[in-house]
């Protein structure tokens, strides 16, 4: 699966589960591998089977994937749930906290968007993304002040990468 050979990731996982059909782990990386080629009802069939364990220990994850699952298939709502069980403190999944912000801006919910990013932010202090994001959501909602701090971090913590080429794009510096 690491590797993105899925075909052969499916027969590891297929195998392991008719050996034990309750492991859940193997369910799991099996529900990874088809979000992965895009058989979603197959993922989501997976993740939901996996939910249905309590005793597993990475359910918010889970709930990511089968966010992922929905959001791939245009099920806005249904994702957006899921994503929000993922990230219910202790231990939230970071890259929920950026789908959620992604889709209240879909929504028009642009303060939404800012309180989850910030929320994301103090979460996840380390996280590089972020910066970015709040500096591009801010330019957004026309407050240029804001966002401006956020973008220079950017471009200060990686001045080579694509998202400090972003970051000096989005502050008017070519």
């Amino acid at each position: 699966l690491r590797l993105e050979q899925f075909d052969q990731a499916l027969l590891a996982f297929n195998n392991a589960l008719s050996l034990i059909p309750g492991f859940t782990d193997a369910r799991n990386n099996r529900g990874a591998a088809y979000l992965s080629i895009g058989q979603y009802h197959l993922a989501e069939v997976d993740f939901v089977a996996v939910l249905g364990d309590s005793t597993y220990p990475h359910r918010k994850q889970v709930y990511y994937n089968l966010g992922m699952s929905y959001l791939q298939r245009g099920e806005d709502g249904a994702a957006e749930e899921n994503f929000r069980k993922a990230i219910i403190l202790p231990n939230p999944v970071f890259d929920a906290y950026l789908r959620l912000a992604v889709l209240a801006q879909r929504q028009g919910e642009l303060d939404l968007s800012l309180s989850l990013l910030e929320e994301a932010k103090l979460n996840f202090p380390d996280r590089q993304e972020i910066p970015l994001e709040l500096g591009k959501l801010l330019m957004l909602m026309d407050r240029p002040d804001e966002a401006r701090p956020y973008l220079e971090q950017v471009i200060v913590a990686a001045p080579a990468s694509p998202a400090a080429d972003t970051a000096r794009a989005l502050l008017g510096q070519t």
